[in-house]
């Protein structure tokens, strides 16, 4: 049997539907891109125990705290409702993930743009005056 595009989205399709039905308990995440030549496939799958936190979002509480970011913060751009859902510690300038609340599509930003959008109010010292 030969292998070729059709033939690899296929399996792929089948494969992502068999793995969810045998791990219900986990949450299935499926890495985009993959492999094929014209005799194997190849495929990568993520599998976290459902309640677990995601490697993404770990390294977003450890990035946002050194950053000082809100994570609870939403932000609106437009009719979009934004909020930081991760972190790609492999990007270099893009690290950011942030979600659509609206529709649940992913964004990426810069650390500049996410602490000027997300970062803690900080409080005005100048305003403290001694009676």
């Amino acid at each position: 049997m030969e292998i070729n595009r059709k033939v690899a989205k296929e399996t792929r399709l089948l494969l992502d539907e068999e793995v969810k039905s045998l791990l219900e308990g986990f949450d299935l995440e499926v890495i985009p891109g993959g492999s094929f030549t014209d005799t194997d496939m190849e495929f990568k799958l993520r599998v976290v125990p459902k309640g677990n936190i995601n490697r993404e979002y770990k390294q977003l509480q450890h990035w946002a705290k050194a950053d000082e970011l809100d994570l609870d913060k939403v932000v609106s751009f437009g009719n979009k409702r934004m909020k930081l859902t991760g972190y790609n510690s492999k990007a270099s300038k893009n690290c950011y993930k942030m979600t659509d609340l609206n529709t649940n599509k992913v964004y990426i930003c810069d650390d500049e743009n996410a602490k000027r959008h997300f970062g803690k109010a900080k409080e005005n010292k100048e305003l403290e005056v001694a009676s």
